[in-house]
């Protein structure tokens, strides 16, 4: 191979590098202009247990807060439902709106499914 050949792929290959950082560049700037449209106002935590036994009560203990100072947010409103693992129909188990401290306690009765390790 030719020292000119050589010479011309190495441009080459240097023009679509230099063509592939820019395009990364390009879409890391769309990105971290576009972030601060795609984080949520308010954060959700939610504690209970980890398995529930059809039939018998559950509870789940939700807290909603400002996801820039943490601050509670009261009348959140506050949906608890039941999707079968396959797929399907979700069934509500509870519906309600946070307090003045952006907590609720949302109390139902777990209800009989099919297959219970769902």
């Amino acid at each position: 191979m030719s020292p000119k050949v050589k010479a011309q792929r190495s441009v080459i290959i240097l023009a679509i590098l230099l063509a592939l950082l820019t395009c990364g560049l390009v879409a890391g700037a769309v990105y971290a202009i576009r972030l601060p449209q795609e984080i949520s106002e308010q954060d959700t935590l939610i504690l209970g247990q980890s398995q529930l036994i059809p039939g018998a009560p559950g509870v789940l203990h939700v807290q909603v807060q400002r996801h820039d100072n943490a601050r509670p947010v009261s009348g959140a409103e506050v949906e608890v439902s039941l999707r079968p693992q396959a797929g399907g129909r979700a069934e509500t188990l509870f519906t309600g709106t946070t307090g003045e401290d952006g907590r609720l306690a949302a109390q139902f009765t777990v209800p009989d499914v099919a297959d219970p390790a769902q």
